[in-house]
């Protein structure tokens, strides 16, 4: 069910992550290279209850979410050495 009934619906893919080294400096490139934005970007999360192949992870990564028409990109960058 779309939640905004008087938009178009929801098929294929609508969301791109990528790991970067630098989300800030990737927001920027994004934005001037390829008109994504407005970025909204978040230097730390840290999430509750996270899992990285079904065992309790506690990672810290800065990330970032941008739209361009549709599709929704976001960007992350590990701030720690954990899996």
């Amino acid at each position: 069910m779309n939640p905004l009934p008087d938009a178009p619906p929801l098929t294929g893919v609508i969301q791109m992550a990528y790991v970067v080294p630098d989300v800030k400096k990737a927001a920027l490139d994004y934005a001037k290279l390829v008109g994504i934005g407005p970025w909204f970007i978040r230097d730390h999360f840290v999430g509750t209850d996270m899992l990285y192949r079904g065992a309790p992870t506690n990672v810290d990564m800065a990330i970032a979410f941008g739209c361009a028409g549709t599709m929704i990109y976001e960007l992350l960058q590990p701030l720690n050495n954990v899996p």
